[in-house]
């Protein structure tokens, strides 16, 4: 049954599937909160490298838990446009969707750049009343175009995290295919789609 809930809509056309390389990457805002050091800790339990694309909203934050973790494994381009950033998806491993704790992720529209390029999502979520938007809004489809990883606390659970996200990438994520990554993004989240939702409600507003 159709709700009057309206998602993003992003260009798909702007976004393509490639083969992937033996790198992961993060974005977003570079702040307490948004997790980032954590996925660095992960990829590098993996043995991967790892692509930071973000500007550092938070000076603190950068100067202690992301500069002292920057190497030839952690790779920081700042802040980038979109062509930079669907480049970069198109041929990462993996997106790392972190948050620590308190952060709530509204969706997120890089988590719907990342599969529109085919890149899959290891996503994550604490339990509890303030579960992230990946599972409120069903984003994440396990198998398919991603995986979710719960937490209790970042304090008590990170590095049980760490080694959950690095199996997560040596072992589920190579089985997953890049297609239907981007088909599972498609039908939702297309601007076409969003399009016509907004046409669809005009028109039920209008008869009723």
């Amino acid at each position: 049954r159709k709700t009057t809930m309206i998602y993003y809509g992003i260009p798909m056309d702007q976004y393509r599937v490639a083969d992937p390389l033996p790198y992961v990457v993060w974005v977003g805002k570079l702040e307490g909160g948004k997790g980032a050091d954590w996925a660095i800790d992960c990829a590098r339990k993996a043995g991967m490298k790892i692509v930071i694309m973000g500007p550092p909203y938070s000076s603190n934050h950068m100067n202690s838990a992301i500069a002292p973790r920057l190497g030839s494994d952690v790779i920081w381009l700042g802040g980038v446009n979109d062509a930079v950033k669907a480049l970069v998806f198109s041929h990462a491993t993996a997106f790392l969707s972190a948050n620590v704790d308190g952060w709530v992720e509204l969706l997120g529209i890089v988590n719907l750049e990342s599969m529109a390029s085919g890149c899959p999502i290891i996503a994550w979520t604490k339990e509890g009343n303030d579960k992230s938007a990946v599972l409120g809004d069903s984003l994440i489809e396990e198998g398919r175009n991603g995986f979710l990883v719960r937490y209790k606390s970042s304090a008590s659970e990170w590095n049980r995290v760490v080694d959950e996200v690095a199996e997560i990438l040596r072992t589920r994520i190579p089985t997953i295919n890049r297609e239907e990554v981007r088909k599972s993004v498609l039908t939702k989240f297309s601007q076409e789609t969003m399009a016509k939702r907004y046409v669809w409600f005009y028109e039920h507003i209008i008869k009723n």
